[in-house]
């Protein structure tokens, strides 16, 4: 698998991770603090522990019932540079898929009774992907595309970070094939993206982790497979993403060849 060596991440100067202090009085981020933890680096910064947490009711199994589609809540995403944008969802559904938010917006805080809720990490447009998502249950097409033919890989990783942060578990996993799919088809592993990474997740991440066994497991050494690009590049297109806590068991290339097929080690698995 070739590798990208001689560029630099897509992310740098877009993406910062929210490692302040937290203000004990904003209760979602009072929120975050209790599920994540943290951690004190040298430099001063945070960074969140990995922790057992609570699972949303949502697994691949399972559906939202009508009742979830009764009644609309905002959700203000404020994106620095971006500017700021009020989505309206259904309350139930956001609920039904995030333990964070069903917390948020059904308990004592007062995002329960303002019916606003601001999330804590993520520009407009991951939440964007996320609200496609959500109503879908399946992402966008051009997810990781770019209109010069490049790709952005910034947006799995956003996508994949919002949905560890918000304990959204099924949109982690939908976001983990969407990312191995597209480094089948293109055959390539983006080393330089994997600074961002690691500036966006903890310790023990599953996306730390897929990025490690990939790059150590298909990395080739000064000559290219021209079959093995072939087959994953035939075999990948067209196919549906796969659903729910089964997704990363699930094949995407046929013939054999390629690590990423058979890749298991990075479920994100409800308990």
């Amino acid at each position: 698998m070739s590798t990208l060596t001689d560029s630099k991440p897509t992310t740098k100067g877009r993406i910062k991770r929210k490692t302040e202090a937290m203000d004990p009085s904003d209760s979602a981020e009072r929120e975050k603090k209790r599920l994540h933890g943290s951690n004190t680096l040298p430099n001063g910064r945070t960074e969140p522990q990995t922790v057992t947490r609570s699972t949303p009711p949502s697994t691949s199994e399972r559906v939202p019932r009508i009742s979830s589609f009764d009644t609309i809540t905002r959700i203000t995403v404020d994106a620095g540079r971006e500017g700021t944008k009020t989505l309206e969802l259904h309350k139930g559904l956001i609920s039904f898929y995030s333990t964070y938010f069903d917390r948020a917006l059904n308990g004592s805080f007062k995002e329960a009774a303002s019916g606003v809720v601001k999330p804590i990490l993520g520009g407009i447009r991951t939440f964007e992907i996320f609200q496609y998502w959500l109503y879908r249950q399946c992402l966008p097409p051009d997810l990781g595309r770019r209109g010069n033919g490049e790709t952005a890989w910034d947006d799995f990783t956003m996508l994949w970070v919002f949905g560890d942060v918000h304990i959204f578990p099924l949109l982690q996993n939908a976001t983990l094939d969407a990312l191995k799919r597209s480094m089948a088809e293109k055959w390539v592993v983006p080393i330089p993206h994997v600074e961002s990474v690691y500036t966006l997740t903890a310790p023990g991440s599953v996306l730390r982790r897929f990025y490690i066994d990939t790059i150590s497991l298909t990395m080739e050494m000064g000559k290219h497979h021209y079959r093995d690009q072939r087959n994953v590049a035939q075999g990948s297109r067209g196919r549906p993403g796969s659903e729910g806590v089964e997704s990363t068991s699930r094949e995407v290339v046929q013939g054999g060849r390629c690590f990423l097929q058979e890749y298991r080690g990075a479920e994100v698995r409800g308990r």
